[in-house]
């Protein structure tokens, strides 16, 4: 049933970020007084088609959905002969080699747009991030020796001001793909004091950003406060006369600092004898609850008491008018491009490891859960995916948008087109890189799946 929903989820996002590259590559060539012969939604076998009148472009639906393509009237593969002689007036080659590159541009270009304008959206009607602040810092951290303890709120990195959890994560990020040994960071004490410290991150390469590369600086987000939800019916936390809105703010002594603690210590404490200290609508108690049990089949028995907790987090809304959201979605795809293009060269350079590299299968898992988790987020899936693939198609591969321009800029060199037997022959190449990578992201997808 996931497998089903995930697919059902990857299917409309990929469709999506397709047709409107295509549309771009479209709307150029129309622009530039190209006849475009063939809109196809997919790769391989034409499933259905239909030809509208006046321009004659047929509109296909192929057999295989990754893909997706645009066929000009092109004298190199087209008998031009079975064409009026007035045709050659909307043939792909006789157009300069500016419109050619136009034309090449506008695919990737419609993506990033498709990002600019979804990104403006969520920005206008706001989007949850977890807010910058830290959790109980490591002793044996780097965070830990520049004076974080917890509680602390990360206001800048190298004198970038940041409102947001992610921006921590994509600032450091970026730090580390670019060798910094230091990054400057900044913080708002428990007491309300600015406060900043170089922190070392030297011992990050670029293999680290695959997991939770922050928690090795000691740097983790702080979850919402340790707050009591539902209540099961005759469970030992109703029995115990615990209530919904209860804040725990230790249990046996131990101090409790947020609601991932409070689980934790649960779990870890089955059949005993807890005494709960909370506050409850101002008034401090303490009240003793009898925990039981589950069985977890890799872990044995895991204590429960039978409450709801609500494990997240803690959030903060960002919000914008429309022209501040349109400025803002601007610099994030930027931002999300550049991040995007160091990892490229990351991986291309061995600093970051191939199992990086995602194909349709881990794709497709995450277009559900984001799914599940609701429209912004899966709309922010959207986003991703759409500057994502703009940035790969413009990558200097033959049968790419980048290869074709990598073509043209030579033309625009010497000044004449590359020669077809060259063209062939780095169209060959093309494919097996194409195919290469097509194979490491499948072998990766199954290796997540089959660990």
């Amino acid at each position: 049933m996931n497998a089903v929903f995930a697919l059902l989820a990857f299917i409309p996002a990929i469709f999506i970020v397709i047709v409107i590259h295509e549309l771009g590559h479209y709307t150029a060539a129309r622009l530039c007084g190209v006849r475009v012969l063939r809109f196809s939604l997919g790769m391989g076998k034409i499933l259905y088609s239909r030809k509208f009148r006046p321009d004659g472009t047929e509109w296909a639906l192929s057999l295989l959905p990754l893909g997706g393509y645009i066929k000009l009237l092109d004298a190199r593969s087209e008998d031009m002969t079975q064409y009026p002689p007035e045709a050659m007036a909307h043939e792909f080659t006789s157009r300069s080699v500016w419109q050619r590159i136009f034309i090449a541009v506008a695919g990737p270009a419609a993506n990033f747009l498709l990002a600019v304008v979804l990104l403006s959206g969520l920005y206008v009607y706001g989007i949850q991030y977890p807010v910058a602040k830290l959790r109980a810092v490591p002793a044996d951290s780097v965070a830990y020796q520049v004076g974080l303890r917890g509680g602390e709120r990360i206001t800048a990195i190298n004198n970038q001001s940041v409102a947001h959890w992610g921006q921590v994560r994509q600032l450091i990020a970026g730090s580390v793909m670019e060798h910094q040994r230091y990054i400057n960071l900044q913080w708002n004490g428990k007491e309300g004091q600015d406060q900043q410290a170089g922190v070392d991150i030297s011992h990050l390469t670029g293999q680290d950003l695959e997991g939770d590369f922050l928690k090795r600086l000691g740097l983790t987000v702080a979850y919402q406060p340790a707050v009591l939800g539902e209540l099961e019916m005759d469970s030992p936390a109703e029995k115990a006369g615990l209530r919904q809105g209860d804040k725990v703010f230790a249990i046996d002594g131990k101090e409790i600092a947020d609601s991932l603690e409070l689980v934790e210590m649960i779990r870890k404490s089955p059949d005993r004898m807890l005494r709960f200290s909370l506050d409850r609508n101002g008034e401090k108690m303490a009240l003793p609850v009898q925990s039981g049990h589950w069985i977890d089949g890799s872990k044995g028995k895991v204590g429960r008491i039978g409450v709801k907790v609500q494990v997240s987090p803690e959030t903060m809304t960002v919000r914008y008018g429309i022209l501040p959201a349109l400025k803002q979605s601007v610099i994030k795809t930027a931002e999300t491009a550049c991040l995007t293009v160091k990892s490229i060269g990351q991986i291309v350079a061995g600093a970051i490891s191939v199992k990086n590299i995602s194909g349709p299968v881990a794709i497709a898992d995450y277009a559900g859960k984001t799914a599940k988790a609701g429209g912004v987020a899966y709309l922010s899936f959207i986003v991703f995916i759409s500057i994502s693939i703009g940035i790969m198609n413009l990558l200097p591969i033959p049968v790419l948008d980048g290869g074709l321009l990598l073509y043209y800029a030579v033309e625009i060199i010497k000044g004449s087109p590359v020669s077809e037997k060259a063209s062939r022959f780095w169209t060959a190449i093309g494919l097996g890189l194409l195919g290469l990578l097509m194979i490491v992201a499948m072998c990766n997808d199954f290796g997540r799946l089959f660990p």
